[in-house]
């Protein structure tokens, strides 16, 4: 089914970036968002970390996938609208 694959791919590219927010922080996390201007980087470098790492576990998982996405679509759209 496309909609397994679909999960699982995604799955697959948030969980690493979550994880490597959360473990290299001065590159990924707040040291990348006060380079672009996110407000508050210390704050939000780890909240979009967890987030990250916890709604693709969720994805994974196939637990409220559709409560799991929203954070991920906010998530997505801030960083368009920030690097570009």
């Amino acid at each position: 089914q496309w909609v397994i694959f679909i999960r699982l791919s995604l799955a697959a590219v948030f969980i690493p970036e979550g994880i490597q927010k959360l473990i290299f922080p001065e590159i990924l996390g707040s040291g990348r968002f006060t380079a672009i201007g996110i407000p508050y980087p210390e704050l939000m470098g780890p909240f979009v970390g967890n987030v990250e790492l916890i709604c693709g576990l969720m994805l994974l998982f196939g637990f409220a996938v559709r409560w799991a996405a929203i954070p991920l679509i906010v998530t997505m759209l801030v960083a368009i609208i920030s690097t570009k």
